[in-house]
């Protein structure tokens, strides 16, 4: 906070600046630009956890983890642009696999309702960022060989799709992408020790 502090009043001579606390008085993960060549058209936060909505944390993270965006227009040229920015959890690779779905996700939601990519173009993006993930979870697991693994999973696709339209807030194009993320990851299931089945939802 001190240092947010110290850079809004050095640079507000040129510079505005989008983005919220992640808690009370906690850390940002602000996005500063130029005041004199863009002008902020759209805006937001959500944070990294289950419920990104409202401020919270999630998956054995220390702190609440929050994600700013803006979209911002060139003056000059007219032309749009977004940016993302965030901190993933420094203690839980849980939370930072997770956290950085949740940004997927709303990536893909933006886009999409921008009408700037399709549902299977994100889909192909998604599934090569996953297998750097993979990759990166292997040397991980090489390096931890009794680490046990435990794939959790819903009793079928079609209970799944009857969850997340029973949440009555998920955009249409949205439960597509994660019913098909969710087919993706359970054709990985076999790499895994155990498998459980969740069949009841608290």
């Amino acid at each position: 906070p001190q240092w947010m502090e110290y850079l809004k009043d050095a640079l507000s001579d040129k510079y505005d600046y989008v983005g919220i606390p992640r808690e009370d008085d906690g850390e940002y993960s602000s996005i500063f630009y130029l005041k004199d060549k863009y002008t902020v058209t759209e805006s937001g936060n959500f944070w990294l956890s289950e419920t990104p909505e409202v401020m919270s944390k999630s998956w054995g993270a220390q702190y609440n983890r929050v994600c700013s965006y803006v979209i911002l227009t060139d003056n000059a040229t007219g032309k749009d642009f977004v940016v993302f920015n965030t901190h993933l959890s420094h203690v839980s690779d849980e939370a930072r696999i997770n956290g950085i779905k949740v940004v997927l996700d709303k990536i893909a939601e933006f886009l999409i309702e921008k009408e700037t990519i399709t549902g299977k173009e994100f889909m192909d993006i998604f599934h090569k960022v996953q297998g750097i993930e993979e990759e990166a979870a292997k040397g991980d697991l090489e390096a931890l060989p009794e680490a046990v693994l435990v794939f959790i999973m819903p009793p079928s696709m079609e209970e799944l799709e009857r969850r997340l339209r029973g949440r009555g807030d998920t955009p249409e194009e949205q439960i597509r992408l994660r019913l098909d993320r969710a087919r993706w990851e359970l054709e990985q299931a076999q790499k895994y020790d155990f498998t459980v089945i969740n069949n009841q939802v608290e």
